[in-house]
């Protein structure tokens, strides 16, 4: 498209947004309102995670203040350093994704029956445990450290990854348990029934609706992932040795005891830690969008 007629379908669209606020006032205020906000947001989180990944190019020790968005010098030096020569992928990453795995394989192995269970179940105090469920997701998690901690030290399982994995796979449980139950309910219950009469077992019932609810499924599976990806306080609480750092905590550790941050390194380190994330949601962004929306099956 030339520029010429880029500046004809800018002008043309000017001119419907003038009519349409001409005509409708109140309805084009209320969209300027939202456009405005969703810029302002879009900005504020975006410009220093963007002054973040530009000091990932920059020489070392070349990130000062005020911030340069764009650096003058291009190099890979930080990257390079970050890969070969600490821990932070061979070690670090691996052990977060070793957490985040485990994380949605557990999430995924009880929430799914739990969700397909509050569905298809008809049971006694059913809304009172739907209600609970809630509830305790509700509950800050900072609350329940201290008895957390003494059960995993009693066990002995502290300062392993199993008790990271375990504790973001608890945390995320409640709400993919609801996801789970809305997404069962919109698939129609004939194919259990002719499964039924069919002389199908309860499990064969539920092992032919599963692959139905794939959308729901990779929904759970990613927000499960990057909740458990995510975690800081998690790990930094119940473990405390170098071979067990996660990539949240190995960032906080760019941060030296007087504040001294090396910031091209943290700008490197951070843009490996996104990467697995940013291409997860890329992959499966369909999958996750409808099953958060609750998308109805259609077959």
């Amino acid at each position: 498209m030339s520029m010429k007629q880029r500046f004809i379908k800018a002008r043309y669209y000017l001119h419907n947004a003038a009519r349409f606020a001409k005509i409708y006032p109140e309805e084009a205020l209320i969209r300027a309102v939202v456009i405005f906000s969703l810029v302002s947001m879009s900005v504020f989180f975006i410009v220093p995670l963007y002054w973040l990944f530009s000091a990932a190019f920059k020489p070392p020790n070349s990130v000062g203040f005020p911030p340069e968005l764009v650096p003058s010098t291009i190099t890979f030096e930080n990257l390079n350093h970050i890969i070969v020569n600490t821990e932070f992928v061979g070690t670090f990453l691996v052990n977060s994704l070793l957490v985040a795995v485990g994380a949605v394989i557990i999430v995924l192995a009880i929430a799914t029956p739990a969700g397909y269970a509050f569905s298809r179940y008809e049971m006694k105090h059913k809304r009172v445990l739907m209600v609970s469920i809630l509830f305790v997701q509700m509950i800050p998690f900072l609350a329940m450290i201290i008895p957390l901690y003494r059960i995993f030290a009693i066990v002995g399982l502290l300062d392993t990854l199993i008790v990271i994995t375990l504790v973001s796979a608890a945390n995320t449980i409640p709400v993919a348990t609801w996801l789970m139950k809305g997404y069962f309910d919109t698939v129609p219950d004939g194919l259990e029934e002719a499964a039924r009469v069919g002389g199908a077992s309860r499990f064969q019932a539920f092992r032919i609706i599963t692959p139905l609810a794939k959308p729901a499924l990779g929904a759970v599976a990613i927000y499960s992932f990057v909740g458990a990806w995510n975690k800081f306080i998690i790990p930094l609480t119940f473990t405390s040795s170098k071979s067990k750092w996660v990539l949240p905590v190995a960032l906080y550790k760019f941060i030296s005891r007087r504040g001294v941050v090396e910031w091209g390194l943290l700008g490197a380190a951070t843009l490996i830690a996104m990467l697995p994330v940013l291409i997860l949601f890329v992959v499966f962004q369909k999958q996750f969008v409808a099953g958060l929306t609750g998308a109805e099956y259609k077959g």
